[in-house]
C-alpha cells in the first residue's frame, strides 16, 4: 500500500496535471527577481535553481528544485513579494496553476497544506544552516560542503564508495551554492580533483572518496 506521503504526492500531481504545461530550455529564467507571478509552478521534469544576485552581481543559490516540487511557495501562501530568480538548470517542463486556485485547494485539503508547510520549514532550516556554515568557513570548505550537500539530495551510488550527482553542475553552479566567484570555485574544484576526492568531466561530478 502507498504511504501517506505517496498518497499526498499522487493527489498533488493529479491536481497540477489538469493545468497547462510550459517548457523552458536550460539556463532560461522562469521568474525574475521582483517579478510577481500570477501562478504557482509545479515541476514535472528537470531542475530549477532559486537564487539572488548581490549588487556586485554575485549569485547565491538558495535552493534547487527537483521534480514533484512547486514554487514560489512563500509568495503563493503568505503573499510575500518575490525577490528571487528561478532559472531552469536543465530542459524543464512545468504545470502552472493560478494562485487563487492553489490557495483554494490547500484550504480544503489538509494533506496538501501539511505538505506545503513541511517543505517550507525544511527548506528554511536547510538554508539557515548552510548560510551559517558559509559565513564561518574558508573557500575550500565551502566548495566541498556544497558538493556534499548536493550529493545528499541528488546523489546515486554507482559503485561501492562512489557517488554520482544526478544533476549537471557547472563551476558557476557550485560557485552559486558556495557563495564564491567562479574563479575561486574552479581553483578549489581543481584541488579536490587533485586530492582524489572528486572526478568527472564538464558538468558531471562523481565523489570518489566520501571520507576525505
Amino acid at each position: 500500500p502507498d504511504t501517506p506521503f505517496q498518497l499526498c504526492l499522487r493527489q498533488i500531481r493529479n491536481i497540477f496535471y489538469r493545468y497547462p504545461n510550459k517548457i523552458f530550455p536550460d539556463n532560461k529564467i522562469i521568474i525574475s527577481a521582483e517579478e510577481q507571478p500570477d501562478k504557482v509552478y509545479y515541476l514535472k521534469t528537470g531542475y530549477v535553481k532559486m537564487y539572488s544576485l548581490s549588487e556586485e552581481g554575485k549569485e547565491l543559490t538558495l535552493n534547487i528544485f527537483k521534480p514533484d516540487t512547486y514554487f514560489p511557495g512563500a509568495w503563493a501562501v503568505a503573499n510575500i513579494p518575490n525577490s528571487f530568480f528561478f532559472e531552469a538548470m536543465t530542459p524543464t517542463r512545468v504545470s502552472r496553476m493560478p494562485k487563487n486556485d492553489f490557495i483554494d485547494f490547500i484550504k480544503h485539503e489538509p494533506e496538501m497544506l501539511f505538505d506545503l508547510t513541511t517543505r517550507i520549514i525544511s527548506g528554511l532550516d536547510a538554508t539557515l544552516k548552510r548560510m551559517d556554515y558559509l559565513m564561518s568557513s574558508d573557500a575550500h570548505s565551502r566548495v566541498a560542503s556544497s558538493i556534499l550537500m548536493t550529493a545528499k539530495r541528488f546523489g546515486k551510488e554507482i559503485e561501492r564508495g562512489k557517488i554520482e550527482i544526478q544533476l549537471p553542475l557547472t563551476h558557476q553552479d557550485i560557485a552559486g551554492l558556495a557563495g564564491l566567484t567562479r574563479e575561486s570555485t574552479s581553483i578549489e574544484m581543481g584541488k579536490l580533483k587533485k586530492d582524489g576526492v572528486i572526478s568527472g568531466k564538464n558538468s558531471e561530478i562523481i565523489i570518489t572518496d566520501m571520507k576525505k
